[in-house]
């Protein structure tokens, strides 16, 4: 799933193209956690993973969903009660809330990490000019 909603695209001096992009396979833990919140079709779940920075892309949630069920993770059933053609509906499984707590512990580790970095940035640049002045001035080497 491309993670592109929202998230900034910078471009400082040609070297860094930093997309602000989710961890990888953050796809998992957000249908997980939106799974928690209450069974839901594939379509559904497309739509309400878009606050966390991913585009629609159908294809990628639901063989991400497969993946999930294939390890126990989600189980799914056919609702044929509403109008037009049935729906797979996902649901969470004991082993999906499990495995949904070991995210949220390497999320929040991550979080610190990020947060660590955002600090001694803040600190740099409070307490002296920007970075990038001092390295544009200083000499290159020949």
């Amino acid at each position: 799933m491309t993670a592109v909603h929202g998230s900034p695209d910078v471009d400082v001096a040609g070297d860094c193209h930093c997309s602000g992009g989710q961890p990888k396979n953050f796809v998992l833990p957000c249908l997980l956690l939106l799974l928690r919140e209450g069974p839901a079709h594939g379509y559904d779940l497309v739509d309400r993973l878009v606050p966390f920075g991913f585009s629609s892309d159908p294809p990628v949630v639901y063989r991400n969903l497969r993946r999930m069920e294939a390890e126990g993770l989600v189980v799914s059933c056919w609702d044929t009660s509403g109008k037009g053609p049935a729906r797979r509906v996902y649901q969470l499984t004991g082993r999906g809330v499990s495995r949904l707590d070991a995210w949220t512990i390497a999320v929040r580790y991550q979080r610190d990490v990020l947060n660590t970095f955002l600090k001694r940035q803040a600190e740099e640049t409070l307490d002296h000019e920007p970075a990038s002045a001092r390295y544009e001035r200083s000499p290159r080497p020949a």
